[in-house]
């Protein structure tokens, strides 16, 4: 977009080619719907950068959902909240090592168990968490910034959310997808289906492939 308008590009030589997952394991289809059945929801949030990746917000939309009544649970990877961010609801995972086997096989469970990718980041280019969270069936919550409306598709593969959106908001898209089991089930396969067709690095090649060959021709 950004090259069209700033730099006056040709909007038939621009091509917006996403990025795939960066993972060894990728689970089968069937495995990707026993969490389908439990009736807590449970939250994945991954990030580092407190601030930027909407730790808070994350945070709050957890409590947004005790408040509705609805069965909720967070799990925190990759950083470590602020002394005042605590609740017997969440857990908070420092880090974990993927060349490690055993925790990667953690990281791998925390993707399949997980209902919904929390991810609502302040600023960002093409995350590929959300990839990766696709290839394990996981729908994404996210914000409409940066190139993050390349990769997700509403409804489909998850929801991009206002940067104002509050978490009231969040929890509410949330509820609405979750509290039907027919409606998640679908997200689920939807999520890994965009996965399949577009965010994985083989469709990633096919495409360069084929744009360094119209170029050349």
């Amino acid at each position: 977009k950004s090259a069209i308008s700033d730099y006056q590009a040709d909007p038939e030589k621009v091509e917006v080619i996403p990025f795939g997952a960066n993972l060894d394991d990728i689970p089968s289809v069937d495995q990707l719907f026993s969490k389908c059945n439990a009736s807590r929801c449970r939250l994945l949030f991954i990030g580092k950068d407190w601030q930027r990746k909407g730790g808070n917000i994350a945070f709050e939309t957890l409590m947004s959902l005790l408040n509705m009544g609805i069965d909720a649970e967070l799990v925190m990877l990759g950083c470590v909240p602020p002394d005042d961010i605590k609740h017997e609801r969440l857990k908070v995972i420092p880090f974990l090592n993927k060349n490690n086997p055993k925790q990667r096989e953690e990281l791998n469970q925390l993707f399949l168990q997980s209902h919904f990718l929390m991810f609502p980041t302040r600023a960002d280019c093409s995350p590929i968490v959300i990839c990766e969270a696709n290839a394990f069936g996981l729908p994404v919550i996210t914000t409409d910034v940066g190139g993050i409306p390349t990769i997700i598709k509403d409804g489909k593969n998850g929801y991009m959310l206002p940067l104002s959106a509050s978490s009231d908001q969040y929890a509410s898209v949330i509820a609405n997808n979750f509290g039907d089991r027919a409606v998640y089930e679908q997200l689920v396969k939807s999520s890994r289906e965009e996965y399949d067709q577009s965010l994985n690095w083989d469709t990633w090649a096919e495409r360069i492939h084929r744009v360094m060959i119209s170029m050349f021709n």
